[in-house]
Parts: structure tokens; sequence; C-alpha cells
């Protein structure tokens, strides 16, 4: 007697379930589950029997975040060479190997040189010194003729005003003579004013003058030691020092110090991860005792791309960087990674052989096994960086055990 379809339907389902998971395990006996970074000895035929039924789960977003330790160390992505500019007998050194220096610190010195530089320099500035000594000959002259001028309209003012006015019999005339001597008083105390800005404008000028006068004395003290000074040209750490002692001769190819910008600097962490790590992802590194913030870089800071996602090293920039850079040296490193807003699925969704993760997808067409990218664990849930999307289902393998 023929079945109606309605009844046919969940014994197709129970058929359906179980041939795909057979299908799936041994058609691709090494896509099974992994226990998330270790190896799993077992084999299909193993976990086979032991699988009754297929659950499902649904894409979901929320923070996840892992914690990692390694090993790892500073490098830098460019070197410069720092030299003097001239001849001269090394000195000693102002900072030590593996210093943080700043912008225009002294690294290193040497006796004055008489490059042929320096001695156009100096010849240049004795022109513009005895220009400016001249202007400021010239302005105190000014000056002085200035306070010369408001002395002697001060002087007059005083003796108008302690004159005695003439006194005659006509009372018109006796009131005259006094608004005369008002009017002729008031007028020079307009001119004292007059004078008196004069002279402060002068007393400006012969200042300024002095002041160029005194830079430029300045500047020819301090040429020849200026030269004999190496400086740093940007905030770095100095990594490298070459092995002068006082009284070697020093020439403008020798190469004195090696430094690198701050700004170059980068940590490589040695650690091996086959998932791909998404570059908005938030880092945190506990090096030497001290907490850093860290930026996971997909390029090196002057552009250089960066070795594929999986090869064992990690790539860093630092927020802060310490005072003293251990070069060369290997460091532990405990590293905390995290997303505040990541896709989500339990570890044991995903299936994994070797760098390939996949999943067991619930779609229009029936179940498909679909390739997805992973990235970090807190070993119960696993962020799916793509091949997914919020709301998808996925099934996941029961055992006997958990059913």
């Amino acid at each position: 007697m023929p079945m109606s379809s309605n009844l046919l339907a969940p014994i197709r389902f129970g058929l359906i379930v179980p041939l795909l998971t057979a299908a799936f395990l041994y058609g691709s006996p090494n896509l099974l589950p992994d226990s998330f970074g270790t190896t799993n000895p077992q084999t299909a035929a193993d976990v086979l029997p032991a699988i009754t039924s297929m659950a499902t789960v649904a894409v979901t977003t929320g923070p996840i975040s892992q914690r990692l330790h390694g090993e790892g160390k500073y490098m830098a992505t460019k070197v410069y060479d720092l030299t003097f500019e001239g001849n001269g007998n090394f000195l000693s050194y102002s900072a030590h190997l593996y210093d943080s220096v700043a912008k225009d610190d002294v690294i290193a010195l040497c006796t004055p040189n008489e490059s042929i530089g320096t001695k156009a320099a100096l010849t240049d500035l004795a022109e513009q010194l005895s220009a400016a000594a001249t202007n400021v000959q010239m302005a105190s002259l000014t000056r002085q003729s200035a306070q010369d001028t408001l002395d002697l309209a001060i002087q007059q003012y005083e003796d108008l005003r302690q004159k005695p006015l003439p006194e005659t019999d006509d009372p018109f005339t006796d009131e005259q003579n006094r608004d005369d001597r008002k009017q002729e008083l008031s007028y020079r105390t307009e001119q004292i004013t007059m004078l008196q800005s004069q002279l402060h404008i002068a007393e400006l000028a012969l200042a300024q003058q002095r002041q160029q006068l005194e830079n430029l004395q300045n500047k020819r003290n301090t040429l020849g030691a200026e030269n004999a000074m190496l400086r740093a040209p940007w905030d770095g750490y100095l990594i490298s020092t070459a092995p002068f002692k006082e009284g070697m001769k020093i020439t403008p190819s020798a190469v004195v110090a090696t430094m690198v910008r701050r700004e170059d600097v980068v940590f490589v962490l040695s650690m091996y991860q086959t998932a791909t790590w998404d570059s908005l992802l938030q880092v945190s590194m506990e090096l030497e005792g001290q907490q850093h913030k860290a930026t996971l870089l997909s390029q090196m800071p002057e552009g250089t791309p960066l070795p594929a996602s999986g090869s064992g090293r990690i790539y860093l920039q630092l927020d802060t960087l310490p005072d003293m850079v251990r070069w060369g040296g290997t460091l532990p490193v405990t590293l905390t990674v995290w997303e505040e807003d990541a896709l989500l699925l339990p570890v044991e969704a995903v299936t994994r052989a070797g760098r390939r993760s996949t999943v067991l997808l619930q779609s229009a067409v029936g179940t498909v096994v679909t390739d997805v990218v992973t990235g970090i664990s807190d070993g119960e849930y696993i962020q799916i960086v793509s091949g997914l999307s919020p709301g998808n289902v996925v099934y996941i393998a029961q055992s006997e055990a958990a059913v």
C-alpha cells in the first residue's frame, strides 16, 4: 500500500542525516574536530558509531578574547648610520648603547674641526658681525641724540616755568602775559611727550641691534663646537656604537653610531597560529613586567607587506616603548587579543584539517560543507572571520553521551 508523503518525511529526514554524516566523515576523514590546537588520533571509523544525531546552532555576535604565551624580539624596519660632518679627534660618547634618545640629544663629541665649510661660515659671520656692530653704534648715537634733545626740552620747560612774569600797571596786559605763559608751557609739555616717545623708539631699536649682535657673537663662538657634536636626528634608540677611543681621528665617512627611529620599531612575536587574525583585533601585551597596548600590523611602517597569517610570526607596533630596548635578545611575552563584536560559533561546530576549517551549513538546498576562516578562540567559542553571516545555522555532531 503506498505511503503518503507526509508519513515519508520523518523517515526521509532520519535517513538523510546519518547518510550526510557518514558521507562527510568517510569522504573527508581529516575534517574531524581537533580539540582546538591538538592532534586528535581518532579516525572516522572510531567516531562514526558514537554519533547518533545532529544538533544545530546559529552564528551569533559578541565579545571574545584569547590569552597566548610566546616569545619575541624587537626589530627595526630601517637603521641609520650617524657620522660627524667634518674631521676631528674623537672625545667621548654622551649616550649609552640601547638608550632611548630624543631629537637633538648629543650622542658623541669630538674636537672642534677646521673644515672648509666651517672656515667659510666663520668668514661670513665676521662680515655680519662687522655690519651688526656698526648698526649698534648708529642706534646708540640715535638713542643718545634723542636723550639729549629730551633733556634740553625738559630743562627749557623748567626754566620757563620758573621765570617770573613781567609786572605792569595794566591789568589787561598782565592777564595776557599769564595766558601766553600757559600756552607756551602747554606747547613745551606736548613737545616733551613727543620726545619721550622718540627716545623709547630709539631705545627699542638699540636693544634689537644689540640682540642681533649678541646672536651673531654666540653663533661665532659655538660654530666649531656645534660641528663637534653628533646629535640625534630623530626620537629613537641607539642600537650600536663604533669602538672609538679618545684621541682617535674622525672623518666624515666614519660611522660613529647607528640608531633607529621610534616609529620604525616593531615587535616580532614567534607564535604559531593557524587562524587568520583580523587586523581590527585589540591587542595588549605583557613584556618585561610592563603592560603595553599594541597594534596588529598588516604591513611594516614603511609599507612593506608582511608574511601571510599562519607563518609563525606576528608583527606588532607598541603604543609605548621602554627607555631601553634590548635588541636581538628573545623575550617572553604574554599576549591578550580580543574583539568586541565578533561572529561566534561553538568550537565543536568547526571541523579543522591542517589549515582548512569547515562547517556543515544549513541552507535552502540542504546541508552544505562550507569553508570558513577562523580567528581567535577562548576554548569554548571561536571567531569566524569570513565564510558565514550572523543568523546562519550550522550542524554539530552529537555523540551518544550527549543525546
